[in-house]
């Protein structure tokens, strides 16, 4: 084999070890694992270039867990990543270093540095956090002025007038490691890969965050894999905490209008967001204190989180979801109890899109997309609120209504109509909206019994149908001693009675076919079943 020509590409499912390249690539293709342990690397001798491919599919992953950096590549390594030239906007950061913006991720402008007015079919910002978000205040920095002369002022300068600082035609400015940029291109634009070129980024990162003017910051994940914002690695005490005792990161979903939102100390996040944050991805903090994000390499992780997987749903969470019939974009908002909240939640991210329908709750002041509740009784409300893009029909559909078993009914209150609806009997609600319409739109109440079902001791005790009846059997030698309720699937009482001493108590119900939720309230627990009655 002729040693000047060798190729190697790594596709998906293929391991790599220690190893010596001579020749001219190596390709890690999308879906495809690296992983260089610390005793481990990769260098190579002659011009020998570096890919990490990306499709729209997903992106190649490469771990650098050599502290002394593990890659010694003699020619060009980069990182692609793939952009739609869809017109919407996508939250980008690069896994290099010096990697210039231009011309990979901006046409080059002229020699006087000017991009044109014309044609405009691209746009690249950063997010600026020493720009107060009030009225007349835009913390989002375009590359460009509105003439197109290149944007040549301060790097977060306060108020208005931040830029990109003094660059030249040939000394383009580079993207920062860390920070999150924000970037579209139209259909007619050219090319949908872009390449971050550079020496990939390993070991230990500490990411500037500040609490100045507003408390957002735009951050980006620094390395050429994804990272977990669940895993030990991390050093968020600059960073507000939520009602769940975690820390929250938000993206934006284009094709929702909105920002998912996901938290540290939570299993299920809202529009997609999970706990892996993908290679060349941005997102928002909240900053409780300037400092730094810090974090050790053990952060990254391989994963199929491609740039925005199914996570388990609990019973004692519903997940909300808005959609309108003017237009494709959704919102969702989530609704968990836990004795072990503080009653906060995950603040609602608003929309830059006016015509993007948003639900978020409100408490204290705040506006939230997750709502924590240590519980929930009779006097539970849920305030809810719409924010409507449109005049038009909207859609409100609860997810996990019928597996919420810590309450034994639901209710919607549309408090603009006065509508009434049991959610457990039907779990969407149609209504119109209005922009201008009050923000408070709804509430949600809970009605009982409640309790969370004790997965330890819930085998003491069976509860089943027999035909028209309700059978409810003591696995123990102990006297039963407890009351039973019988709801229907509008919540409705059917029937309260007291357990006796036999070791199965059979309850007959004249009541039509159908799915009731049983309830046993003992001295130590409350259990739900839900059984079908024939």
């Amino acid at each position: 084999m002729n040693m000047k020509t060798t190729l190697i590409i790594i596709v998906p499912g293929m391991l790599l070890f220690p190893v010596l390249v001579f020749g001219q690539g190596i390709i890690v293709q999308p879906g495809a694992y690296v992983t260089i342990q610390n005793t481990a690397g990769i260098k190579t001798s002659g011009t020998v270039n570096l890919t990490i491919q990306s499709t729209a599919m997903g992106t190649g992953s490469v771990i650098d867990y050599n502290s002394s950096g593990g890659i010694t590549i003699d020619g060009t390594t980069k990182a692609e990543r793939y952009i739609n030239n869809d017109n919407n906007w996508h939250f980008v950061s690069t896994p290099v270093t010096s990697a210039d913006i231009w011309p990979e991720f901006a046409p080059t402008p002229d020699g006087a540095l000017n991009f044109s007015t014309t044609g405009l079919n691209w746009d690249f910002y950063y997010w600026n956090p020493n720009c107060l978000t009030t009225t007349g205040n835009y913390p989002w920095v375009n590359l460009r002025k509105s003439n197109g002369d290149y944007n040549d002022g301060g790097v977060e300068a306060s108020g208005n007038g931040a830029g990109f600082g003094t660059h030249t035609l040939v000394d383009p400015p580079e993207f920062d490691i860390g920070r999150g940029y924000l970037v579209a291109y139209a259909p007619e634009y050219s090319g949908t890969t872009h390449d971050f070129t550079g020496t990939l980024n390993y070991g230990n990162r500490s990411i500037p965050v500040t609490n100045n003017s507003n408390p957002w910051n735009l951050v980006g994940n620094p390395y050429p894999s994804a990272v977990d914002w669940k895993a030990a690695g991390w050093n968020r005490t600059t960073l507000e905490t939520n009602g769940g005792g975690g820390y929250d990161y938000w993206i934006f979903v284009g094709a929702s209008g909105n920002y998912g939102v996901f938290s540290s100390s939570g299993t299920t996040g809202t529009l997609g967001t999970t706990r892996d944050i993908a290679p060349m991805q941005a997102f928002f903090v909240q900053a409780a204190s300037t400092g730094n994000l810090s974090m050790t390499n053990t952060v990254q992780v391989h994963s199929t989180q491609s740039w925005l997987k199914e996570v388990r749903e609990e019973n004692n969470l519903l997940r909300l979801r808005l959609t309108t019939a003017a237009n494709s974009f959704y919102d969702e908002m989530i609704v968990e109890v836990d004795p072990a909240f503080d009653n906060g939640g995950s603040q609602k991210f608003w929309s830059s899109y006016s015509e993007a329908p948003e639900i978020f709750s409100t408490k204290a002041g705040k506006h939230y997309s997750i709502d924590r509740l240590q519980v929930v009784n009779e006097n539970s409300v849920v305030s809810l609120g719409i924010k409507a893009g449109a005049d038009a029909s909207y859609e409100l559909t609860f997810d996990g209504v019928n597996d919420f078993s810590i309450s034994g009914s639901i209710v919607l209150e549309d408090l603009k109509t006065g509508t009434v609806q049991q959610l457990k009997n039907n779990p969407v609600y149609t209504f119109f909206a209005v922009p201008g319409d009050p923000t408070e739109r709804f509430h949600l109440r809970f009605g009982g019994p409640y309790g969370i079902k004790d997965p330890v001791t819930v085998s003491y005790w069976s509860i089943y149908s027999a035909g028209n009846a309700v059978c409810i059997r003591n696995n123990t030698e102990l006297t039963p001693k407890g009351d039973v309720y019988i709801f229907n699937l509008l919540g409705q009482k059917i029937i309260q009675k007291k357990l006796t001493e036999s070791s199965i108590n059979k309850i007959d119900l004249n009541v039509p076919s159908g799915y009731y939720l049983v309830t046993l309230v003992t001295d130590t627990q409350i259990i739900s079943e839900k059984v079908i009655i024939h």
